[in-house]
């Protein structure tokens, strides 16, 4: 395990050789995840995500190298199990996944036709959500002993998830229609599940972010 992480920097242009270490990655953290244990992952997603820089991605994504994207795409699906893992040991690691997605991911492919990537992302960005609610919203002792007004839930971390809002709501407005597709059905089981619309609408939600958003958000 050490030895493939160590080679990661020594082999990163030369996605052949990535895209294998990263197969094995994956593999390895949906098998194993809880034996590896919290250290390593730490280790791997850090080691990774420093790699992944904003202007790697985007030679990638210009280059159009399947094998480059295969690798962001291999990523993006290690931190997907990561975020789905309900052990507490792995919650600390949520802030970083978010801001990594929306600072050094997203902004490289909001404007390009990368369907793969962005359809993988908006994935790990669901899992967030679904996985770990309370990152977002909270609900206090007290609230609960009187839970009848609308507005008990306080949001935390308010602009990371107004930037997933607003990414989701920006993917409504490309031509992609499998992603329209994807996202749509993902704003909908979050309602489903944690009454999102509602959310969006009590915790006073920008204008900015609202108008992309479809209408049946607020209907």
């Amino acid at each position: 395990m050490e030895v493939s992480l160590s080679l990661f920097p020594v082999y990163m242009r030369q996605p052949e050789v990535i895209d294998s270490i990263m197969s094995f990655l994956l593999a390895l953290f949906e098998s194993l995840i809880h034996q590896i244990g919290p250290k390593f992952v730490e280790r791997t997603t850090q080691t990774v995500m420093g790699l992944f820089t904003s202007q790697q991605m985007c030679e990638t994504v210009v280059q159009e190298s399947k094998t480059g994207s295969r690798v962001i795409e291999r990523f993006l699906r290690l931190l997907q199990v990561v975020v789905k893992d309900p052990s507490s040991a792995f919650k600390a690691f949520i802030p970083n996944i978010i801001r990594f997605c929306m600072e050094q991911i997203y902004p490289v492919l909001a404007n390009r036709d990368v369907p793969d990537i962005k359809s993988v992302m908006f994935e790990l960005l669901h899992g967030v959500l679904v996985s770990h609610w309370r990152h977002f919203f909270t609900t206090s002792v007290l609230d609960k002993v009187g839970a009848s007004s609308k507005s008990l839930e306080r949001i935390e971390n308010e602009d990371q998830f107004m930037a997933i809002m607003k990414a989701i709501g920006e993917s409504f407005l490309q031509p992609d229609i499998a992603l329209f597709k994807q996202n749509l059905a993902s704003m909908e089981s979050l309602h489903a599940k944690s009454r999102l619309y509602q959310k969006l609408v009590t915790n006073s939600v920008p204008s900015s972010v609202r108008s992309d958003l479809p209408r049946c958000c607020f209907t």
